[in-house]
C-alpha cells in the first residue's frame, strides 16, 4: 500500500502535525495544535468546531494560504509551500464576484487567467451555470441577483477550473436557512456529480450530517483533531431523515465533550 493510500482510496490530502500560532498585540495566540488528519480523494470530507477552534485557519493552511508554525501538508503527492491554482479552488463565505463583470463572466475568470478563448471560457461557463441551476442568468451582474444566486456563481467559478479539490469555508454561513437548505441539496447534487474531494468547514451540524461522507471533530482552541465520524448514510438524502438526524445528534454529543460540556 502506497503511503498516501487509506483503506477508503487515494488519500489526496494529508495534514501531519499541523500547529499553528499568531501574535495579537503583543500576545501569542495559539490557534492549532498537532492536528493530522487524511481526506480521501472524491470524498466530501467536513470539519466542525466551536467559534474560534482554528477550523478556517486549518482550511487556509491546506490551501497555501498561511504557512504553518509547525507541521506538514500535502495535497496530491506534493508538500503545500502556497497556493495551487488548477489543484484547489477556494470558495469563502462570501462570493467574492466582481461586480463590474456578468454573471458568466466571473464564472469564466479563472478559465481567463489561465489563458483560455473566450469561445471555450463561455461554453465552460455555460456548462457550469446550468450545473448549479443559473441557466438564463449568465448575462445579469451580481447585484441583479440574491446572496444565494452569487454564492451558486462563486462555485460555478470554482468548479470551472476542473480543481482536483475544492475547498469551502462555511460558503452557507451568510444566508437564511432556507436558502442553506436548498443550496445543501444543490451542494450533494453537484457532489454526487462532479465526484470531486471536497473539503467543507460549517457550524452547522445539519449541514455536516446532510452532506458528508466523514466529519472531523474539533475541540476548542487551541483546535485539535477529537474524533472523525464516519457517516454510512445512503445517497441520496433526504436532511429531515431519521438516518441524517441520528448522526446531527452524535455530532452534537461529540462537540459538547470537545467544549468541556
Amino acid at each position: 500500500m502506497s503511503s498516501l493510500e487509506t483503506r477508503s482510496g487515494w488519500s489526496v490530502i494529508r495534514v501531519e502535525g499541523i500547529s499553528h500560532s499568531y501574535s495579537i498585540a503583543n500576545s501569542v495566540i495559539d490557534a492549532l495544535s498537532d492536528v493530522s488528519l487524511e481526506v480521501s480523494q472524491g470524498e466530501f470530507f467536513t470539519i466542525i468546531g466551536p467559534s474560534g477552534c482554528g477550523k478556517s485557519t486549518l482550511l487556509n493552511i491546506m490551501a497555501g494560504l498561511i504557512k504553518p508554525t509547525k507541521g506538514t501538508v500535502i495535497v496530491a503527492g506534493k508538500k503545500v509551500n502556497g497556493p495551487q491554482p488548477g489543484t484547489i479552488s477556494y470558495v469563502f463565505q462570501n462570493p467574492l464576484l466582481l461586480p463590474w463583470r456578468t454573471v458568466i463572466d466571473n464564472v469564466g475568470l479563472g478559465l481567463e487567467l489561465s489563458g483560455v478563448k473566450k469561445e471555450k471560457r463561455r461554453e465552460v461557463a455555460m456548462e457550469y451555470l446550468k450545473l448549479v441551476g443559473l441557466s438564463g442568468f449568465e448575462n445579469m451582474y451580481p447585484s441583479e441577483l440574491s446572496g444565494g444566486m452569487q454564492q451558486r456563481v462563486a462555485i460555478a467559478r470554482a468548479l470551472a477550473v476542473n480543481p482536483e479539490i475544492l475547498l469551502m469555508d462555511e460558503p452557507f454561513g451568510a444566508l437564511d436557512e432556507q436558502t442553506r437548505l436548498m443550496l445543501g441539496e444543490d451542494l450533494s447534487r453537484i457532489w454526487m456529480h462532479s465526484k470531486k474531494t471536497v473539503v467543507f468547514v460549517t457550524h452547522s451540524l445539519a449541514e455536516a450530517a446532510f452532506l458528508s461522507t466523514r466529519v472531523a471533530v474539533m475541540s476548542a482552541r487551541p483546535g485539535r483533531i477529537i474524533d472523525v465520524v464516519d457517516i454510512d448514510v445512503e445517497r441520496p438524502r433526504d436532511p429531515e431523515s431519521e438516518g441524517v438526524q441520528k448522526v446531527r445528534r452524535e455530532l452534537w454529543l461529540k462537540l459538547k465533550r470537545g467544549i468541556g460540556k
